[in-house]
């Protein structure tokens, strides 16, 4: 079955288009919120109480084929 070449790249292109649209549709949703509707929200975030006491915190680095390549652990006692 021979297929024209024309015909291939439209079908391509109309393909990309089913994928990217969705996309645009839900990222475009994102940029319309104005943050200045959570200005009075209750309570408000104290990042030095809610560090307060003990802390700990782990990470991880993986290559790309999920090899682990480092990591790193910190407590931190306030």
């Amino acid at each position: 079955m021979e297929y024209d070449l024309a015909y291939i790249k439209e079908t391509m292109f109309k393909f990309k288009l089913l994928l990217i649209f969705p996309f645009f549709l839900l990222f475009t949703g994102c940029f319309q919120t104005d943050m200045k509707q959570f200005e009075n929200n209750k309570p408000k975030l104290d990042l030095f109480a809610f560090f307060e006491g003990e802390t700990i915190a782990y990470g991880i680095f993986e290559d790309r084929f999920g090899n682990l390549k480092r990591h790193q652990s910190m407590m931190h006692k306030n």
